[in-house]
């Protein structure tokens, strides 16, 4: 599962260079005055939907070459009832490694961008530095 993951990180680029271009002034502004997960915040709200489908593929190619998700639905067939909640599909394990892949990669960015805000020296390109600068001259 964990190689899965780490094959749908680079999904995260496109799609975080497309919701860059789509941001609006009103939408910098929020994120530079915003708390230290604004920026994250933001990427998650504009940027999930699409992160889920490009990656949900490289998921579901890793996770059949070792035969996970094969073995973990025979498994829980034979759990039956025991083997899901109410209203959730048990034997999605490939959406369920999306999900949990990209909520890793959201807290990675939100773990970098506190540090960004909180310390200059984390500020590492002259883009950083220009438009976090604002932040603590």
């Amino acid at each position: 599962m964990n190689a899965a993951a780490e094959q749908a990180v680079p999904e995260v680029v496109d799609v975080f260079g497309a919701a860059i271009r789509g941001m609006s002034l009103a939408d910098a502004r929020a994120i530079l005055q915003g708390p230290d997960d604004a920026a994250t915040r933001y990427f998650r709200r504009t940027s999930s939907g699409a992160l889920l489908a490009r990656m949900r593929p490289i998921v579901e190619q890793a996770t059949g070459r070792t035969g996970v998700t094969s073995a973990y639905k025979s498994m829980m067939r034979r759990a039956g009832g025991l083997g899901s909640l109410p209203g959730s599909d048990g034997t999605d394990l490939d959406g369920y490694v999306t999900r949990k892949t990209l909520d890793g990669q959201f807290l990675m960015i939100a773990e970098q961008e506190k540090r960004i805000r909180e310390n200059p020296v984390e500020r590492s390109t002259a883009l950083l530095r220009k438009v976090f600068g604002s932040l603590n001259p």
